[in-house]
């Protein structure tokens, strides 16, 4: 922390503290629902039958990122810094929620032909229902980009909230009030997301009259039409190592692994919920301070990161089972090893805000997939060679995607023009935090070790916070 500048650096750690936090309770509280619905689900639908709703939800977690065209990652960014501002962003939104529905209504009139791939055995009929969840969320994710960029905090949370609960809620109550299948419960999914992207929709048209402009589209799509594979990278790689869990070792255990990667990247979500207002501050932060900015706050993550990690390891072993039941002992090793991806996620973040600022992010198009197609490699290269089943060995292409991401946005942004953040106060956290997880899922011992790796964790945090605080004081007198 720089000592000449006290006041600045309270300034900007407390509005990335306040804002974030309230982002992080946005997505923190679907996420406990979920968590409250899904025990219910497994043990209603069984493992067969939740394996073809997990194979479901991991499906439309990449079609929502398809059918938004990429305008997500403009509409903020344009809101900020475009010529038009919030009016020209709420007409990118509304021209993105009709391209979402256009190429939903695609998808579904061809189910019959790509159904068969994702999973044998199953009317098409049956996907169309995450394809309509997908437009349904695509619009949601439209609108919050639109919220973020104009800084409405509480509308995004009231719409994120809506989003992650009432969907799971509608399809627990139709499959516990008749015939428990995977079909009673991802339909009312279905019918809820969209109901809820068009709520979101309408919010939005009322909160800024849209204006449309043909430049402007253009501009946006060159910007995001990019990172679609940037986008939709982790749900790809999720639904590859989904499937060929299920392929490989069974379909319950493409269910248990689902599980796994749905607990395991908790700190993730977290993480991504906080830079909700983490990429803002730095798009609005002068040239000639973005540095310091971007230094300081990237410190500020990596102790969240920090804790995130070593607060889901000590709950993890009562979640997996409360969550999985029986299937829980082979849920949490891979879920461990999953969240070890947070670190390299924070180093990713606070590199990749550079290349987005810019406008320059064709070369995610390229080093997206590589990372995908890497990882994977590395991991089904080790299956082969050890010749184990291990779901463990599946979870680990999440940290090694991540580790990739992050070397990639190092060597991106030094092609910005801006200047990259210092790390040196922050690699001790990010180390720790993967280490952690790593130990904790290949060594299984006893959970006691969680619950000490966290209250290690909290001490250590709480002593460079207090220190730095003592030092800030001590500059103003």
């Amino acid at each position: 922390m720089t000592r000449e500048s006290p006041q600045r650096s309270t300034g900007v750690t407390g509005v990335l503290a306040k804002s974030g936090s309230a982002y992080v309770i946005a997505t923190v509280a679907p996420i406990l629902s979920t968590f409250a619905v899904t025990p219910f689900v497994v043990r209603a639908l069984g493992a067969d039958q939740y394996g073809v709703v997990g194979i479901g939800i991991t499906l439309y977690q990449v079609g929502l990122v398809i059918v938004s065209l990429g305008f997500p990652a403009a509409i903020t960014r344009h809101a900020i810094v475009g010529s038009s501002g919030p009016a020209g962003a709420s007409g990118l939104t509304l021209v993105g929620a009709v391209g979402a529905i256009l190429l939903g209504a695609l998808a579904a009139a061809t189910s019959g032909w790509w159904a068969g791939l994702v999973i044998e055995g199953q009317s098409p009929a049956l996907l169309i229902a995450p394809v309509v969840s997908s437009v349904g969320l695509g619009i949601v994710m439209l609108a919050q980009s639109f919220l973020r960029g104009v800084d409405r905090v509480r509308e995004f949370v009231l719409l994120g909230m809506m989003a992650a609960i009432l969907p799971p809620l509608s399809g627990l109550i139709f499959i516990l009030g008749g015939e428990a299948s995977a079909a009673r419960y991802l339909w009312p999914m279905a019918i809820a997301h969209v109901t809820v992207g068009l709520i979101a929709l309408l919010g939005v048209v009322r909160l800024c009259r849209p204006v449309i402009v043909a430049a402007e589209i253009r501009r946006s799509l060159w910007i995001g039409l990019p990172t679609l594979p940037h986008q939709m990278a982790t749900s790809v790689l999720t639904v590859t190592l989904v499937v060929s869990a299920g392929s490989v070792v069974g379909v319950a255990s493409a269910g248990a692994l689902q599980l796994a990667l749905l607990l395991g990247t908790a700190p993730m979500v977290v993480i991504g919920a906080f830079n909700n207002a983490w990429a803002p501050l730095i798009y609005r932060t002068p040239d000639d301070d973005r540095k310091r900015v971007l230094t300081e706050t990237t410190w500020l993550v990596s102790m969240l990161c920090l804790v995130l990690v070593t607060g889901y390891a000590s709950v993890a072993p009562l979640l997996a089972f409360f969550i999985g039941g029986a299937a829980g002992a082979s849920i949490l090793p891979p879920s461990l090893v999953a969240a070890a991806g947070a670190s390299f996620m924070v180093v990713y973040l606070a590199h990749v805000h550079l290349v987005f600022l810019r406008g320059r992010t064709w070369p995610l198009a390229l080093t997206t997939p590589t990372s995908v197609a890497v990882a994977l490699a590395v991991v089904y290269l080790v299956l082969h060679v050890t010749g184990v089943d291990d779901l463990r060995l599946f979870a680990l292409a999440l940290p090694l995607f991540y580790g990739l991401q992050s070397v990639a946005a190092i060597l991106l942004a030094r092609t910005s023009g801006y200047d990259l953040p210092r790390l040196s106060g922050s690699i001790g956290f990010l180390v720790a935090a993967s280490a952690c997880c790593i130990a904790l899922a290949f060594l299984s011992p006893p959970p006691v070790v969680g619950i000490l790796a966290f209250c290690s964790s909290v001490a250590f945090v709480a002593f460079f916070v207090l220190r730095w605080r003592r030092r800030t004081q001590d500059s103003r007198l």
